[in-house]
């Protein structure tokens, strides 16, 4: 699964990390990877620093709360 780094959401500004939530949901369905790998998986393909990746992961496993 490729992702379009064009069109990632800004994390830094506030917006809700929620953008990303239902890429996370295909990447999970997919069954490609373990999800524990998701932050870093996020970070290569979104171009985002460890911490924005990190906090969109948690807020995305959260969400399931």
């Amino acid at each position: 699964m490729s992702a379009n780094t064009e069109n990632r959401p800004e994390t830094s500004s506030g917006e809700p990390h929620s953008d990303f939530f239902e890429t996370l949901n295909a990447l999970r369905d997919s069954g490609a990877m373990n999800m524990m790998g998701a932050p870093r998986w996020l970070e290569e393909n979104y171009d985002l620093n460890w911490a924005d990746a990190k906090a969109v992961f948690i807020s995305w496993t959260e969400s399931f709360n």
